[in-house]
């Protein structure tokens, strides 16, 4: 063995309580080597979250997330490109929502920004009635990677489980 690094990989995991909740995780890095250094080339952060019920062992609200991040770089080990997504489940007793997001990011400056995420919500209720919302977030930076603004766009539509449609603009 000449002492050069061959591989990396990290993991951590956590768990949380407060008045909004309790909850547990874990974080995992991939990286690979380029030039000798470890450089991350994909991030996973999974949390489950419960909002404990008015009586012991009940839930009124649960929670899931999975967030993917994946990173490309030259063959110098410069950054070139990241992009993302996630996945969330909740249900709440009374409805069940999913959400999925895809994220792309910039690299300003040697970083990875997040410039743009587009999500998809679809709930189902108990009493029959679906909604759905598309969403369009767009961030700006200045030329030294300081967040300076971020706009929001999007459309719903809604079924009352009797045929009664409502769509509109966000």
């Amino acid at each position: 063995s000449n002492g050069s690094l061959t591989g990396a990989y990290g993991y951590g995991d956590f768990t949380f309580n407060g008045p909004n909740g309790s909850g547990l995780g874990y974080s995992t890095q991939e990286y690979r080597i380029i030039n000798g250094e470890a450089k991350v080339v994909h991030s996973r952060t999974f949390t489950t979250k419960l909002v404990a019920g008015s009586r012991p062992y009940t839930y009124t609200d649960v929670s899931s997330t999975t967030t993917d991040v994946h990173y490309q770089y030259d063959q110098l080990g410069r950054l070139t490109s990241a992009q993302g997504s996630s996945y969330t489940m909740s249900a709440d007793g009374n409805s069940l929502t999913i959400t999925t997001s895809v994220d792309q990011y910039a690299i300003i400056n040697g970083k990875a920004k997040l410039v743009r995420s587009d999500s998809t919500s679809n709930s189902t209720h108990v009493n029959g009635s679906t909604s759905r919302q598309n969403m369009t977030t767009t961030y700006s930076y200045d030329s030294v990677g300081h967040l300076t603004g971020a706009r929001g766009s999007g459309t719903f539509s809604s079924n009352d489980g009797n045929g009664n449609v409502t769509t509109g603009a966000i």
